[in-house]
């Protein structure tokens, strides 16, 4: 089984949230790392998900239509569609560094 470019951006996508929210409750230390590592697994599996499903419609209907469109058409989309996965993983570590940050001040503050 070959492992495409794809697949890779799909792991990023995964991983980047995990770690941006590891890293974010190790500042907090003890109950900070189980609570980022927590968000940061919710997270990066509903990225993997969503970057697997949404990519692959998007590519199925790109495929479908592939003979009526000009190969040029077919090739510009394919590379925003890799742009926009790899701005999702960033996307992602952003939104779990911020919730972990946020639960954290919470749980300390009550």
């Amino acid at each position: 089984m070959k492992v495409t470019l794809w697949d890779l951006l799909s792991l990023i996508s995964f991983a980047t949230p995990v770690a941006a929210a590891v890293i974010e409750g190790q500042k907090a230390r003890g109950i900070g790392i189980l609570v980022g590592l927590v968000l940061g697994l919710c997270i990066g599996v509903a990225g993997f998900l969503g970057l697997r499903k949404g990519g692959g419609y998007v590519l199925k209907q790109l495929l479908r239509k592939e003979q009526t469109l000009a190969t040029f058409f077919v090739v510009l989309t394919s590379a925003f569609l890799y742009l926009a996965a790899f701005i999702w993983s960033f996307v992602l570590g952003g939104l779990a560094t911020y919730l972990t940050r946020s639960v954290i001040h919470y749980l300390i503050a009550a």
